[in-house]
């Protein structure tokens, strides 16, 4: 039988590698930064691709908004 409480397995850890459950035994996302740097800059890395999309989209909703205005 596995050991339970192996970190990386189980409901709610939400990533299956090294940071395990250390978001869900209650460690801060400055402390997870400190032990795995690489962790963080792979998170950096995501955020700033979300920021990009995110711009992009409202980018788009605005040029559609002037569209149906002009089209009233």
């Amino acid at each position: 039988m596995a050991n339970e409480h192996a970190p990386g397995h189980g409901a709610g850890t939400g990533s299956a590698d090294l940071l395990g459950g250390a978001l869900s035994r209650g460690m801060s996302q400055t402390q997870i930064d400190k032990f795995f740097p690489k962790l963080s800059k792979e998170a950096k890395k995501r955020r700033a691709a979300m920021k990009k999309k995110r711009a992009a989209k409202a980018k788009a909703n605005k040029k559609k908004a002037k569209k149906n205005k002009a089209k009233r």
